[in-house]
């Protein structure tokens, strides 16, 4: 799983660096990219979840048993809602006057 992850997680700088680089409105919305990293980084983690191996013993096994979901997956859930909420917020908001470029050199 862990090479899963890590190549899921090179597709996503792809896809989102892009989507930077090729559409220009989207950077004018403040949050916009974050909250579709935050969504789609953890849940990709919480699919992958399911094909890792459960861990026995501890809070972790309590959790199993009770919820069907392993420790990563509950904590997962909580910045997916938080990476759906800021893609919202930004998508309703209206767009900055100038979108956000680094400073360069002094």
């Amino acid at each position: 799983t862990q090479i899963y992850e890590s190549l899921a997680y090179l597709c996503m700088f792809v896809v989102l660096f892009f989507i930077y680089k090729k559409n220009p409105p989207l950077r004018r919305r403040s949050g916009c990219l974050f909250g579709l990293a935050l969504t789609m980084i953890f849940g990709f983690r919480f699919l992958v979840e399911f094909l890792k191996e459960t861990q026995h013993g501890g809070v972790d096994s309590a959790l199993h048993s009770a919820l069907g979901l392993d420790m990563g997956q509950m904590l997962s859930i909580p910045l997916i809602v938080a990476g759906v909420w800021l893609l919202c917020r930004s998508l309703r908001r209206p767009p900055d006057s100038k979108p956000f470029t680094a400073v360069k050199g002094k």
